[in-house]
């Protein structure tokens, strides 16, 4: 099982207490340029992630080149909408995405439920996604009801 989410505080207490043991994840790829070059934020994400689960970070354009193990349940974090784009484009295969987290800062007027605070051009890149066949919903946890994005945009 792969899910693909977009938080911009990429792994913290909720990822980890709530989406990790849900889904019986084994593996969390973190999805950004700075974080795969940062050993100091990677250190900070390795000590907040139980032992039992491997944590890689990667480059956005890399990341279609790993290959992945059927057998194991990934999550996989991008920090924004356009790492997404760019994951995308260079050929990752996303089915399904989960924005859990994108935070208000300035030009972000458009809005989501509670959490997913979006600017025109973020906008934009949800209609681009959608319309290349990904299926976008939005929730924070998973003891929440997934909500379909398609009919907010």
């Amino acid at each position: 099982m792969n899910i693909y989410r977009v938080d911009d505080r990429l792994i913290h207490g909720q990822v980890v207490e709530n989406w990790l043991e849900t889904f019986s994840i084994n593996f969390i790829v973190v999805i950004n340029d700075s974080v795969a070059s940062d050993e100091l934020r990677q250190n900070i994400m390795r000590f907040a992630v139980p032992e039992n689960v491997c944590v890689l970070f990667v480059r956005v354009d890399e990341v279609s080149k790993i290959h992945f193990d059927k057998e194991k349940n990934y999550l996989f974090l991008f920090e924004n909408l356009k790492d997404v784009e760019r994951a995308v484009e260079n050929g990752l295969k996303i089915d399904k995405l989960n924005l859990g987290g994108i935070h208000f800062m300035s030009g972000r007027n458009y809005t989501l439920g509670k959490v997913i605070f979006l600017s025109d051009d973020e906008c934009n890149l949800l209609k681009k996604l959608l319309s290349m066949g990904i299926d976008i919903y939005r929730q924070s946890i998973p003891q929440e009801s997934p909500v379909e994005v398609k009919e907010e945009i």
